[in-house]
């Protein structure tokens, strides 16, 4: 028997509003409750410097792919990964600059760019989050020890 979703599994959507209807995620809400307020809040016009960022990036490595221009992706996430460790910013901001690069990109692509465009912005999401770890095991590394409050 079948028990996948349909309406989520195809494009991978939330194309029935269901995520709006249920007023946000549950871990949303305690993480407010814990202090910890998103990137977009906390540093507005760092964070969109940071959406513009990644979607030259995801620009630029989707024209790589499709053009053989050589363009290596890696450094631009490197350096992102840099300063969004310096503003303490965590997986949550991440996939919101990810969802808001992605978004921005699609809206003028056709279907085979924007496939290609999704699949560039997956690997290059699960390099920027692993750059961020990396960064913060290093941080900590540094000061053993000790924890930030």
């Amino acid at each position: 028997m079948n028990r996948t979703k349909p309406h989520l599994v195809e494009g991978g959507g939330d194309e029935g509003g269901y995520r709006e209807k249920a007023g946000g995620s549950g871990t949303e809400v305690t993480s407010r409750l814990q202090g910890v307020v998103p990137l977009s809040e906390r540093q507005e016009a760092e964070f969109l410097e940071l959406v513009s960022q990644y979607e030259d990036a995801l620009c630029e490595a989707v024209e790589a792919r499709l053009y053989k221009t050589g363009y290596e992706v890696s450094d631009a996430l490197a350096e992102m990964s840099l300063r969004l460790g310096r503003l303490e910013a965590g997986a949550r901001d991440v996939i919101e600059i990810h969802t808001r690069g992605v978004k921005a990109s699609l809206s003028s692509a056709n279907a085979f760019r924007g496939r290609v465009c999704l699949e560039e912005a997956r690997l290059m999401t699960l390099e920027l989050m692993g750059n961020l770890a990396n960064f913060y095991r290093n941080y900590y590394s540094d000061f053993p020890g000790k924890r930030r409050q």
